[in-house]
């Protein structure tokens, strides 16, 4: 059961923080949502 948690934790790092999509203009998920989050903030400024 623990290596299939740990493959599981691996692929979730992946698929966030290290895949680029294309749609995303060549940015990975995790890298979207942080430029997403800091425009969100400084519009609420």
């Amino acid at each position: 059961m623990a290596q299939i948690e740990a493959a599981i934790e691996q692929y979730m790092h992946f698929y966030n923080n290290e895949r680029i999509k294309t749609r995303l203009g060549g940015a990975t998920i995790a890298e979207y949502r942080a430029t997403v989050e800091t425009e969100s903030s400084k519009k609420q400024s």
